[in-house]
């Protein structure tokens, strides 16, 4: 029987940067109601933990409402690393996690052999396990499970989704839940209502359900949108003498409703020999060799042997099928994740035959409950709500609005951001001897970290238009790509801030009080014969 689990409080800390307004008191909530919450969080990544801990450590009572068994999002269900480009910009939340990794893997993991060589390493190093940069997915899992635990205000659900969302004019008012097990099958269905909601999912689902404006796809290329449309770049410099963001040939910068390759990001382990029990008997579905490429002198980069199964051109990405699984209800996505599972699945399969590597397998300790495979697609991007400020590159850019050190400022910002714009392949490359641009190649890949500055982040993005009791601090409003990578790291800081600046009464907008926000608007186009204003 599912539980709803409670929490006990223990920390504070937090408290010390927040705003100055508040939800409303616990007292005024309806005590005799176990469905009535001052937040109700759907989705359990890292931004709804986030936000959850701040509401909580304020003693506001909140719910988050997680589809899988584990909290902790995709950094509990494959992506075993921290891609934080300069570790001193971590804060909030996503420091605490951090250090809590670090502790962990220096006490009860001191004598693995990775956390032993990275302890003699420079402590900048990437993905540094002695600095709690990478961590297996049960550590994520547990770590963040302990964090939450330690508010007692704070309760979960787990193996449910949102269906539907209950409306009082443009006010959201609860939401509709239905019970879905690791494989997909759907079941009963809950009843939740709260002061305000924070849509925490990948997807931006409730979107959708309330009636929000969202955009999905790409936009087209223009002065502010110099890397947006149909593109070929050097995403990571493979190209000797380009300039990584070099815009190749062959790109038309033309609009499209795609979205970048999804991923069932696997967990592997290696054996130290072929004949272990986590060898693949047959090749899944569909399987082709072709589509695959493996370097069997790759190293494990988490403790215990273990790697992380990320492969982008010829590996386990997948594009051509995101933008319909994002649109697509609870019951057609399991055909979606469907096919996804077995391209991940192929790749092990070819990793263990003609990869040359027979003594790698699916980690025997991770996701035990569903086949050793991990509980979630990695959606990298959904949908795009309009927010009551929509960020361009322009806003990321060092040079294009910036000073050419930094990226414009926000007066009204509640995060910085350091990692470069970001975004993975929309088509993968069809022939194995493709060059960067052209015919067979990889389009859509784009990673712009030598014009990529630090930038602010404004609250308006997180703020619907027209909707009142409702946040998004995932399926933010920029166009493609531009924040793609904020989903796994900059929630933290962000969601932790923003949850604080929440309605006072439950008749305000969440925005009323915060300095600025009301005059946010989505940034008119710049003239094209205009010089780029600096900040």
């Amino acid at each position: 029987m599912k539980k709803i689990i409670c929490f006990k409080f223990l920390n504070r800390a937090i408290l010390a940067g927040l705003c100055c307004l508040a939800l409303l008191p616990v007292g005024q909530a309806n005590a005799q109601e176990d469905t009535v919450y001052d937040v109700v969080v759907v989705a359990g990544t890292p931004a709804g933990i986030a936000a959850a801990i701040a509401a909580g450590r304020m003693g506001k009572r909140v719910i988050i409402i997680e589809q899988s068994p584990v909290l902790g999002g995709m950094l509990a269900s494959g992506v075993l690393r921290l891609d934080d480009h300069i570790r001193q910009a971590n804060s909030g939340v996503m420091e605490e996690f951090r250090q809590r990794v670090r502790t962990y893997h220096r006490t009860s993991l001191a004598d693995d052999p990775l956390v032993k060589m990275h302890m003699q390493q420079p402590a900048n190093l990437t993905w540094n396990v002695a600095e709690g940069q990478a961590w297996e997915p049960r550590t994520a899992a547990r770590i963040y499970a302990e964090m939450v635990a330690e508010v007692p205000t704070v309760a979960t659900r787990f193996n449910e989704v949102a269906v539907d969302v209950k409306m009082e004019g443009n006010r959201v008012v609860g939401v509709i839940t239905q019970d879905r097990d690791n494989r997909g099958n759907l079941g009963s269905k809950h009843e939740y209502s709260g002061r305000v909601f924070i849509d925490a999912t990948y997807a931006a689902d409730l979107a959708a359900f309330a009636g929000v404006p969202f955009r999905i796809g790409r936009e087209a290329r223009s002065r502010e949108e110099p890397h947006a449309g149909h593109i070929y770049t050097d995403a990571f410099g493979s190209k000797p003498g380009v300039l990584r963001g070099t815009i190749f040939p062959g790109g038309t910068g033309e609009a499209d409703n795609l979205t970048q390759a999804f991923t069932f990001r696997m967990t592997g382990k290696d054996y130290g020999r072929p004949d272990h029990p986590f060898r693949l008997k047959k090749p899944p579905p569909d399987y082709n060799p072709a589509k695959y490429k493996w370097n069997k002198a790759q190293k494990p980069i988490i403790p215990n042997g273990k790697f992380d199964m990320l492969g982008i051109n010829y590996g386990a990405d997948l594009a051509g099928h995101s933008t319909d699984f994002v649109l697509a209800d609870w019951k057609e996505r399991v055909k979606i994740e469907e096919i996804f599972r077995n391209h991940s699945l192929g790749w092990m399969y070819f990793i263990q035959t003609e990869g040359g590597s027979p003594n790698v397998g699916l980690a025997d300790d991770e996701f035990t409950d569903n086949g050793h495979f991990p509980y979630r697609l990695y959606v990298r991007q959904g949908r795009r709500i309009e927010g009551l400020y929509t960020l361009t590159e322009s806003d990321l850019y060092k040079d294009l609005r910036g000073d050419g050190i930094r990226a414009p400022f926000h007066a009204d910002s509640i995060a910085i951001g350091m990692y470069p714009i970001d975004s993975h392949n929309v088509q993968n490359p069809t022939t194995p001897d493709a060059g960067p641009y052209g015919e067979g190649a990889a389009e859509g890949d784009v990673h712009l970290e030598d014009v990529t500055g630090p930038y602010t982040i404004p609250y308006g993005v997180m703020v619907p238009k027209n909707h009142k009791g409702l946040l998004f601090p995932v399926g933010i409003s920029p166009p493609w790509g531009r924040l793609r990578e904020w989903q796994p790291r900059l929630p933290w800081t962000t969601a932790a801030s923003s949850v604080n600046c929440l309605s006072k009464t439950s008749r305000m907008n969440c925005c009323d009080r915060v300095p600025s926000c009301s005059s946010t608007k989505t940034r008119r186009p710049m003239p094209l014969n205009s010089r780029p204003s600096r900040s």
